[in-house]
């Protein structure tokens, strides 16, 4: 079960607060919402699915994270998880000042901040993670597919979608066939859909190809 139970928790946030006085107080609304219920419910979501499939958590050690925007929760989520060697990738440069603060809590890890738009610079995000995360898929304004291509191995994708037309969704789906279609994953290990506070949210974790080499 996703439970929060550290006080670096607590500092990280207080510490990120500071960091959007001082940088961005005009994004305060926006970080102010990613740290909403709904927001909340989809890390857990992630963090829970993810522990029903990766058994061996010292296999995999590289994630990439696409488009996180404010990552409070997500730090949580990968530092319960170990991963090692971290890379987020976000077009918003003001969110790193606040997301330096919220990684701090992640112990013993490689954190790094990359500032790059995932759709249109593809070519420079690293190509051989373990795992890439997006829980925006609906932002970004091509199909998945086209953006999991340049990987050089079969990493390990959890993709979330939305189906409400709303500020900042480029791309919508109908039904959770509908997403996974777009997402290119040929191999699929988990499938599910939500209705987070209104919203229809569509999940999926899997490999693009059926030949997988991981024991997870």
């Amino acid at each position: 079960m996703f439970i929060i139970d550290d006080y670096n928790i607590n500092d990280s946030l207080v510490d990120s607060l500071f960091a959007l006085d001082e940088n961005c107080p005009w994004m305060k609304v926006d970080f102010y919402r990613s740290l909403s219920k709904r927001k909340l419910q989809k890390n857990m979501w992630l963090y829970n699915e993810l522990t029903n499939i990766i058994h061996d958590p010292n296999i995999m050690f590289k994630v990439n994270w696409l488009a996180p925007g404010f990552c409070y929760y997500s730090s949580i989520v990968l530092n319960k998880l170990n991963f090692t060697d971290i890379k987020f990738y976000d077009y918003d440069p003001s969110v790193k000042y606040i997301n330096y603060q919220s990684t701090k809590l992640i112990k013993s890890a490689n954190v790094e901040h990359i500032m790059l738009d995932v759709v249109f610079d593809r070519e420079f995000v690293r190509k051989d993670p373990d795992l890439v995360v997006c829980l925006s898929t609906s932002s970004l304004g091509n199909r998945f597919s086209e953006l999991n291509g340049n990987y050089y191995n079969n990493p390990l994708f959890a993709l979330m979608g939305s189906n409400k037309c709303k500020r900042g969704n480029i791309n919508v789906f109908e039904s959770i066939d509908k997403f996974i279609e777009s997402t290119g994953i040929k191999n699929v290990l988990y499938s599910g859909e939500k209705n987070i506070h209104g919203e229809i949210y569509y999940f999926v974790i899997g490999h693009k190809e059926d030949d997988v080499c991981y024991k997870l």
